[in-house]
């Protein structure tokens, strides 16, 4: 990058607070963290139920759209239509949107109504958004947004009713879903570049036939620190320590691996799982493990801190992860980093996930899982398996990965002042 790129201002909009350990605030964290070394300036626009947090934070924080907090402020009170004035003196180079949903949309509606360069970081799979919110909730958050962007944007009216549009996304999709994807299709038409983060969802995107530039981007990710009084996990002596990380709900499902362990026992495969996390379905997974009596081969640990978790990692013998829901699993990155080999259903969700080199990819079936599990016995098998994950996770570092997201950006801020 050249010198003259230096002191631009990013704004960053994402729906979920900072410090939350789910994938987009950690990927927030991480542009707050990183994008300075390469000329962008950011600032997050995030909610926070926390006034401390406003007070204390560089962020911008929202408790409600009506309760909109700036650093030093404790009460700071701003409606979504004065919020969108006041950007006038304040105006940033250019607008990242992380999620497109309540702070998302009002990112997208700043950089509509004063010509922003805008990079969309597509990071949600819309069955995982149905999922987590239930489908009524989804559809209905997703109308609402696209209605106020329809009234604050001309182009993006145009791109929701073009009829070529409309009547592709009724020949791939069924009944709600088409108006939820269509809907996100005509919001990003305005888009600078769109940033995916693997290969599974550059086909979701590839498949709206856009003419805007998509840029593959994994999220870069740094081995997490070694800690002086590290986390510790009680494991019984001499069973197969399988580990998962990330949140307890139905997207993640979490139950196969409950039932995996049944199966494997069964087998005679002296196992034994940690599902280290936190979510709704708690209960419901701790009843399961009861009525399929493993009471003393599953356990449910944490939530800890994300920066403590690397010895959490570093505890198992192999990482486990059954979601198909997720856009990267940085759990996987993270588990690849201390050597872990790995057992998943989504073969496309992260290049370090790669059958036969780095672990074990099968559909989700607990029967396929536990004869993986019992493959995973093999210490020689891990170990080869290991030594290749950590390699493929050292390819994506903070880093290189932030340069590559740097340029779209900068890119976009080029071309925006050249006229293009």
């Amino acid at each position: 990058m050249s010198s003259n790129h230096s002191n631009r201002t990013v704004w960053i909009y994402n729906d979920l607070p900072p410090g939350v350990v789910a994938g987009a605030s950690l990927m927030a964290d991480n542009w707050q963290r990183a994008l300075p070394a390469f000329g962008l300036t950011p600032r997050l626009f995030a909610p926070s139920g926390s006034a401390r947090r406003t007070h204390d934070s560089d962020s911008v924080t929202f408790r409600t759209m009506r309760n909109v907090g700036y650093p030093g402020d404790w009460h700071a009170r701003f409606s979504l239509l004065a919020e969108l004035r006041r950007v006038g003196p304040d105006r940033p180079d250019a607008i990242i949107v992380a999620t497109p949903l309540r702070v998302g949309t009002l990112g997208l509606a700043t950089a509509s109504i004063h010509g922003i360069p805008l990079v969309v970081v597509h990071s949600s799979d819309m069955s995982s958004i149905a999922e987590y919110f239930g489908s009524f909730r989804a559809m209905a958050s997703a109308a609402s947004k696209l209605l106020g962007l329809h009234l604050l944007s001309a182009p993006v009216r145009s791109a929701f009713w073009r009829r070529e549009a409309m009547a592709a996304a009724f020949r791939t999709r069924r009944h709600a879903g088409v108006i939820t994807v269509h809907g996100i299709r005509a919001i990003y038409s305005e888009a600078a570049a769109i940033v995916v983060l693997g290969e599974k969802m550059r086909r979701e995107v590839d498949s709206w036939n856009m003419t805007v530039p998509v840029h593959t981007i994994p999220l870069g990710v740094d081995r997490l620190p070694v800690r002086d009084s590290p986390v510790t996990v009680k494991w019984p002596e001499g069973r197969l320590r399988l580990l998962y990380v990330g949140r307890f709900s139905r997207e993640k499902n979490v139950e196969l691996l409950i039932h995996a362990v049944r199966h494997a026992t069964d087998r005679g495969v002296d196992v034994h799982l940690a599902l280290c996390g936190e979510g709704h379905m708690v209960r419901r997974l701790r009843a399961l493990v009861t009525e399929l009596g493993l009471d003393d081969r599953v356990d449910l640990i944490g939530p800890f801190p994300h920066d403590e978790l690397q010895a959490v990692y570093s505890s198992a013998d192999v990482f486990v992860f059954p979601s198909r829901a997720d856009s990267q699993a940085m759990a996987l990155n993270e588990a690849a980093l201390e050597g872990l080999p790995m057992i998943g259903c989504d073969p496309h969700v992260n290049a370090v996930l790669v059958d036969g080199q780095s672990g074990i990819v099968i559909e989700d079936d607990a029967e396929q899982w536990a004869g993986a599990i019992e493959t995973m016995t093999d210490a020689d098998v891990r170990r080869s398996f290991g030594l290749r994950a950590r390699e493929l996770a050292e390819r994506s570092s903070e880093k290189s990965q932030m340069f590559k997201l740097a340029s779209v950006v900068h890119d976009a801020i080029d071309r925006a002042r050249s006229g293009h």
